[in-house]
Formats: structure tokens, sequence, C-alpha cells
């Protein structure tokens, strides 16, 4: 893991132009309007033409590949509103620390594990997997608690509670997540939480 970590360090070292600034900002911006966009959607078609589905994406459709990573994190205008607020300064936050090529190669490289496991799941595994960022985001989370593991932050606009134990939840979140669906037999989505932190171990 250290070596390869150490191979990104060195090609975003040697290569300072790569990587898109302000990445997070369009994640967000995108997000936005497809939120807006699903609420004006009376017949419900619009978010499952965006979703994440092998068979339909190997038949030409290959924007998925991308556009199930602005689907919406929630249906409450309020909680959406609030999760892209924190993961805009979070990876705001990553970016500053990083520089823009490695916070672009560690968001990048989540996704495309994410992708990656999206097709063998659908090809191994009874089913296919309905992809959506949350994973991917809380990943962004997880090194942003290693990084700034003292940082306080105003849960609920006010308990402060410090970085690293929001981290704790959202490990033991993950762990539930697996545990749970191991448990019914839900085995594509059981692996999912693991492959969208694998990233987290390599890259932090």
């Amino acid at each position: 893991m250290k070596l390869i970590s150490r191979a990104i360090d060195r090609f975003c070292t040697k290569h300072r132009r790569f990587g898109i600034p302000r990445l997070m900002r369009y994640i967000v911006f995108i997000s936005v309007a497809v939120y807006i966009v699903a609420l004006m959607d009376g017949t419900g078609s619009f978010l499952p033409l965006l979703s994440f589905q092998p068979g339909r994406i190997l038949r030409g459709e290959i924007w998925r590949l991308v556009t199930w990573v602005f689907l919406p994190l929630d249906t409450s205008p309020f909680f959406v509103a609030l999760m892209l607020y924190f993961y805009y300064f979070v990876g705001n936050s990553l970016e500053g620390e990083w520089g823009t090529p490695k916070f672009t190669f560690y968001y990048l490289f989540g996704v495309v594990l994410n992708i990656i496991y999206g097709f063998l799941a659908g090809s191994f595994i009874s089913g296919s997997l309905w992809l959506t960022p949350s994973f991917l985001n809380l990943s962004l989370f997880f090194a942003f608690a290693a990084l700034f593991p003292e940082h306080r932050i105003m849960l609920f606009f006010i308990i402060p509670i410090k970085v690293k134990w929001m981290a704790l939840i959202n490990a033991c979140f993950f762990a539930y997540s697996v545990v749970s669906n191991l448990m019914v037999g839900l085995y594509a989505m059981a692996f999912l939480p693991i492959v969208a932190i694998f990233h987290f171990f390599v890259i932090c």
C-alpha cells in the first residue's frame, strides 16, 4: 500500500497540471441540477435514466458510467442541501491540503473502483447494483478525518463534535451495512462499502 501511495505522490508531484481545479464545485452544481430536474419529473423516469446499469452501458448508454455520481443523496431538500454543502467543504479542504492533482486522482480512483465492481457484480453476482455516490462521498470524509482529526463540526448546528469521532460513527455505519447485507444474502451490496473505501487505504 505504501509503495502505491508513494508512486501516486510522485506522479502528482511531476504532473502538477493534472486534475480538475475545484472538482467538488462542479460535482455539487451538477448534483443540484439533477435533483431539481428529478423534483420536476412527474413520470419518475429521469433518475433511472442516469443510474448505473451494466447491461445498458454495454448497449451504448455510456453516459451511465458518469451520471450515477450525481444521483440525489436523499429526497429531502434540507438534507440534500446540508450534505452537498458538507461534502463541498470536505472536498475543498482536501484539495487545499493535497493539491488538485492528488485530490482529483483520489476521487476518480474511487469512481473507477465503483464502476469496476458494478460490472463484476452484474456479471458474476445475481443482479446489478444501483450505485449511488453515498459511500464514495463518505470516503472523502475518512480522508478529511485522517488529515484533520481534531477539527470540530457543529452536529445539527448545536453539538460540537470532533471529526475523528464522526469518522468512527461512519466506520460503524460501514460495518453495519456490510453485516446487515450479508445476513440477508445481498452479497453484492455487502461488499460495496469495502470497495468504496479501498482507495482511502491505498492513498491515505
